[in-house]
């Protein structure tokens, strides 16, 4: 390698090394939000959210979409971008996303937006007419799940995945009461096994 070309490619990692990462931004009640790009597990676990429900899907004349989607509301003047969601009618589809209620979302928690997963979006799905709404926590290897009843959401329940030095503390009724696979209620039919949420977390 010439030494001309490797001090051209030194500056240009340099150079990359200076440029402003890739955030999200959500423009919620009139306010900017803007989150840094999610970390490996928090991509794993999207991942493997996609390899779960697109299979199950297939046929349904339902779509996935993995932190592409924006979400529309009061009047398309503000909007909201899930981790992840399933959009099942077709007619409300724009540019860049949908100006109605995904019939499913989930939020994957992170540092930089865990409170306002659990406050502000959630309160927008809720506004929005979500029907299920799933809040996933990688380091508690959690899914909680809920539904909308009479236009507020109720915790439906929470699924988790224990560590296997939990599980070594546990007594058969402990162990006895782990559920793994549960059904949604937003798809008749559709089952899940929240291990499979958490795979190739390890």
């Amino acid at each position: 390698m010439s030494s001309a070309v490797k001090i051209y490619q030194e500056k240009t990692i340099e150079a990359m090394g200076h440029m402003e990462r890739k955030v999200k931004k959500e423009l919620i009640d009139g306010i900017w939000y803007m989150s840094p790009t999610a970390g490996i597990y928090h991509g794993i676990v999207v991942g493997n959210l996609q390899k779960i429900f697109g299979p199950k899907l297939w046929g349904r004349g339902c779509l996935t979409f993995s932190e592409n989607l924006e979400v529309y509301y009061n009047n398309d003047n503000n909007y909201v971008i899930p981790d992840f969601a399933i959009v099942c009618n077709r007619n409300f589809f724009k540019d860049r996303g949908v100006d109605t209620a995904p019939d499913f979302v989930v939020e994957v928690l992170s540092p930089t937006s865990a409170k306002r997963d659990k406050t502000i979006k959630k309160a927008k799905y809720e506004m929005l007419g979500v029907k299920e709404f799933w809040l996933i926590s990688v380091g508690d290897r959690s899914v909680e799940v809920y539904l909308l009843v009479d236009v507020k959401y109720e915790l439906a329940n929470v699924y988790a995945v224990p560590y296997d030095w939990q599980i070594e503390r546990m007594d058969e009724a402990e162990l006895a009461e782990i559920v793994y696979i549960f059904n949604m209620s937003v798809f008749d039919g559709l089952e899940v096994d929240v291990r499979d949420v958490f795979e190739n977390l390890e």
